[in-house]
């Protein structure tokens, strides 16, 4: 059986998936992640409104100070390589590559925590 095979095969059953939920569950456990954060759709929530800067309007010190939130783990998943250039043609190898990688960057921050 070829990698990419059991690549797929663990994909459909749905194993990277419950690995990295296992990871989560743990920092969880740990006391380091905080849903509310996490969440991309957690600005209504808290009722945060999104504004946009505009020129000699609003000042931008204020604006997006939470921004990296959100770019710091597309940050963590370029440094997959395989990600960032996209070398997969199916759509289901691709995926499975990326819940591999949320696995294993969400294992590194088990280790810098937990």
């Amino acid at each position: 059986m070829s990698f990419w095979r059991r690549l797929c095969d663990w994909q459909a059953v749905g194993v990277w998936a419950a690995l990295h939920r296992a990871l989560l569950e743990r920092l969880e456990g740990a006391g380091q992640l905080d849903w509310h954060r996490a969440a991309l759709d957690c600005r209504r929530e808290r009722r945060i409104m999104p504004r946009i800067a505009r020129r000699g309007i609003e000042r931008s010190q204020r604006l997006g100070r939470h921004r990296w939130v959100v770019e710091r783990p597309l940050a963590w998943l370029v440094r997959f390589r395989r990600l960032a250039i996209r070398y997969e043609r199916r759509a289901d190898i691709h995926l499975a590559f990326t819940t591999l990688a949320c696995a294993l960057i969400t294992l590194n921050q088990c280790r810098r925590f937990c």
